[in-house]
């Protein structure tokens, strides 16, 4: 290799290369780029870049690397992003980049990894996108992530995880995208996106979910894209989505579900994707009508019947049920409390007495909404306290 010591970038991208020495390089203190990716190395020595104190990238994507050594890295304090995707790896020791404290991006993706240790990477604390996927993992440790509150990007999507730990994600509050799809996922708490407003994309599709408590994406209402598809859920309440009003796309096919409320999700949007199974009985109250799209009952049903699977007309059904004004009177079942118009918003609250979380009592004074003991409990999960009281007159 012909280099000069002013040099900062090398790219030997997409040349066949089998073999290389990297001694050269000693020389080249200002290097900040190295390049080998879509190469057939099956092995190297990193250790020339002990000397390259300036790197920035090193890219090795794509070549048949079964073994590497990371040591010489940890001189490499400037490093920013680590490329290692599509190579032959079986383990890696990560423990020099604890040294990388710069690091904003680290792929290891389609690999043969079984196992990792995150532990190093919680000294990375700017680490912004992470990609483990299609390796073949069983078990995962994310807590060493809690420290990364600058990760937006977390993909362990095709691996043979059967359980997954959320929990130390609720610090990574730029978290957008995080994707966990193909894996053997049975079940999933998923309370730390609480804490994660600003997720855009959630990919839970072909797992092993026989059911999902979508509570905690009450705040997510940057929600763009979610895929659920290929599971085993019988039963889905998308009441969580009401906010989500940025939702494009929603993949829900290949599950057991025979009969779904949309009501939540329909909101207008013209553009709007909606993925679902033939069978699977859709209903909308009949009552949201005007709240959701200010149109003629005629006009919701035409968009209804515009939401397409693959691009067939889905069968809709709508539920009849009459407006607030003329709601019969319901006596409370179980111990309630009253609750306020203000606090709620009109229209939310209608879609709540349809979950049997919220009764009307008619009075001469007008009607009074009372929130049930078990609506309540409900709403806490999306973290509202309902405590009020007024009345419509």
């Amino acid at each position: 290799m012909d280099l000069s010591e002013s040099q900062k970038s090398l790219d030997l991208s997409e040349l066949d290369i089998i073999t290389i020495d990297l001694s050269a390089i000693e020389q080249c203190p200002k290097l900040e780029v190295i390049n080998l990716y879509a190469n057939h190395l099956f092995r190297i020595d990193l250790t020339p870049l002990q000397h390259c104190k300036s790197l920035q990238e090193l890219h090795l994507s794509e070549n048949e690397l079964t073994q590497l050594d990371l040591s010489p890295l940890q001189k490499c304090v400037n490093l920013q992003i680590l490329e290692l995707h599509q190579n032959k790896l079986e383990a890696l020791n990560l423990n020099p980049l604890m040294h990388c404290t710069q690091l904003r991006r680290f792929d290891l993706a389609n690999n043969d990894l079984t196992s990792i240790d995150l532990r190093p990477l919680w000294h990375c604390t700017l680490l912004e996108e992470f990609d483990l996927s299609e390796n073949q993992i069983s078990k995962i440790d994310l807590t060493s992530l809690h420290y990364c509150t600058h990760l937006q990007e977390i993909d362990v999507s095709g691996n043979d995880l059967d359980q997954i730990d959320l929990t130390p994600l609720w610090n990574c509050k730029k978290l957008r995208s995080l994707n966990l799809r193909s894996n053997r996922i049975q079940s999933i708490d998923l309370r730390a996106l609480y804490h994660c407003p600003e997720i855009t994309e959630l990919d839970i599709s072909k797992n092993r979910l026989d059911h999902i408590d979508l509570a905690p994406l009450w705040h997510c209402r940057e929600l763009v894209v979610f895929w659920l598809a290929e599971n085993n859920l019988t039963k889905l309440n998308l009441v969580p989505l009401w906010h989500a009003t940025n939702l494009k796309a929603l993949n829900i096919t290949q599950n057991n579900l025979s009969r779904l409320d949309i009501s939540p999700i329909l909101k207008g949007q013209e553009d709007f994707k909606f993925f679902v199974d033939k069978d699977v009985l859709l209903v909308a109250e009949e009552r949201l009508k005007p709240l959701l799209w200010k149109k003629t009952p005629t006009s919701f049903q035409k968009r209804i019947k515009s939401i397409s699977w693959y691009g067939t007309v889905i069968p809709i059904e709508v539920e009849e049920a009459e407006l607030p004004s003329s709601l019969p009177i319901k006596e409370p079942v179980v111990e309630s409390r009253p609750i306020s118009l203000e606090t709620l918003g009109k229209d939310f609250i209608i879609h709540l007495m349809n979950q049997g979380w919220v009764v009307s009592i008619i009075a001469e004074e007008g009607i009074t909404y009372q929130i049930t003991k078990e609506g309540e409990a409900a709403l806490r999960k999306f973290g509202i306290d309902p405590t009020n009281s007024a009345s419509e007159k």
